[in-house]
């Protein structure tokens, strides 16, 4: 239910398009809005669970290669096939040990929304299909996380499975 409301009347600047209800209509879906939407910045620290298994000796296991970080609508683990309303990758990284990735997502919608990271440990991932596959590290917030006009977040991830 939209209570009479559109893109124009939501204030968040928004030229025209067409708004909905978010899944559980809790929140605006503005994705189909026209204009500038406000946005705020997340940044943080991807590193490895303390147990996190990390083999420097088998190259599909060493926690080195392409990080993919999205900023999701949803609970990635309940809604694993949704598309990012903000990313970022950052190629040749390694996280393991001491060792951690520093990421900065600068341009998120205000909103409230969940972060999910992985790491193409075994260089499978490409332009066409970038999900994570079998045997790759993966981190995401369990509880969503609020991203405010012009201020920054932090959100700090660890690598807690492998997809099996």
């Amino acid at each position: 239910d939209l209570r009479d409301e559109d893109c124009t009347s939501i204030g968040e600047g928004r030229t025209g398009g067409m708004l909905a209800c978010a899944v559980d209509c809790a929140a605006w879906d503005t994705l189909g809005c026209l204009g500038p939407a406000p946005t705020g910045a997340v940044t943080g620290v991807l590193g490895a669970g303390p147990a996190f298994p990390c083999d420097s000796t088998v190259v599909a296991r060493d926690c080195t290669g392409t990080v993919f970080f999205g900023v999701l609508a949803g609970n990635p683990m309940t809604s694993p096939d949704q598309l990012p309303v903000a990313s970022v990758i950052l190629a040749d990284r390694a996280v393991s040990g001491d060792a951690t990735v520093a990421f900065t997502l600068p341009e998120v919608p205000v909103g409230s929304w969940y972060l999910s990271a992985f790491m193409d440990d075994n260089d499978s991932a490409s332009a066409m299909e970038t999900g994570p596959d079998s045997g790759d590290p993966v981190a995401f917030t369990s509880s969503p996380f609020e991203v405010v006009e012009g201020e920054t977040s932090t959100v700090d991830l660890a690598f807690v499975l492998r997809l099996p």
